[in-house]
């Protein structure tokens, strides 16, 4: 079983509902939660046997912007190497 973290757009119970609604109907996803605060809408999904491109793809078909939720020094790597400072 895989864990993947999302950021995502969404700002309240109804829209998470909707969302895991959505969800349980794939084959693959285990489980899905929600964390929210004031600085993050984190939307953690358990899967076997689906990639976490496919689950942000559903995620998005859904409804909701996303993005892969990277924490500690993977963010701080990560955005040394983004191309936006090349333009």
């Amino acid at each position: 079983m895989k864990t993947f973290k999302f950021n995502t757009a969404i700002k309240n119970k109804q829209d998470f509902e909707k969302l895991k609604s959505y969800l349980s109907g794939i084959e693959g996803i285990v489980s899905c939660s929600c964390e929210n605060d004031s600085s993050v809408n984190l939307i953690t999904v358990k899967t076997e046997g689906i990639s976490q491109d496919t689950v942000s793809r559903k995620i998005f078909k859904a409804g909701f912007r996303n993005e892969p939720f990277v924490s500690g020094w993977k963010k701080a790597v990560g955005n040394l190497f983004k191309k936006d400072c090349c333009k």
